[in-house]
């Protein structure tokens, strides 16, 4: 589903036709405004918009004029501006881009069937150290290790009669 949920996308496929992947090309780096875009392809008759068709937009790139324009293109919902798919070819089937971050299962994304498993264009990566860099980064939100040698007991409950006088 979109960022505000007036737009909700689905698919019957009970696999993808290529693997979930990581694409760090120019084209996906502008269009998500992120340095890397996570994409798994259905076939498009197994697509359907659930809710929302009216809060989708398309952008439909310049493309080569034998090009089915129709079938290719990026859309979003007007509301908040989510991208929620894409529509593409590939060696001539009409595939529909389903965007991980969308999907509204969690379980699905680390599915090994939809999972992210490869990653493409990294050639065209302006940070090409960013795989490596990411292992290397710690969760802001996870709780600091104790250090070591230190008490980890439980002392953060106030002693009884601390404050009294």
């Amino acid at each position: 589903r979109c960022y505000c949920g007036k737009v909700r996308v689905g698919t019957t496929a009970a696999a993808p036709v290529k693997p979930g992947t990581f694409c760090a090309c120019e084209s996906c780096r502008r269009a998500h405004g992120s340095l890397l875009y996570s994409v798994v392809y259905v076939p498009a008759a197994t697509f359907r918009v659930l809710e929302g068709a009216e809060h989708v937009k398309w952008y439909h790139p310049a493309v080569a004029a034998d090009d089915d324009v129709a079938h290719k293109g990026r859309a979003w919902c007007t509301n908040c501006g989510t991208r929620v798919f894409i529509r593409n070819y590939f060696m001539d089937q009409r595939l529909v881009g389903l965007h991980h971050g969308n999907f509204e299962d969690a379980a699905l994304v680390n599915d090994e069937t939809w999972r992210p498993s490869r990653y493409v264009h990294q050639h065209e990566q302006p940070c090409a150290l960013l795989a490596d860099a990411l292992k290397h980064l710690k969760d802001p939100y996870a709780p600091p290790p104790p250090s070591a040698g230190a008490d980890t007991r439980a002392a953060s409950a106030p002693a009884a009669n601390a404050d009294a006088t």
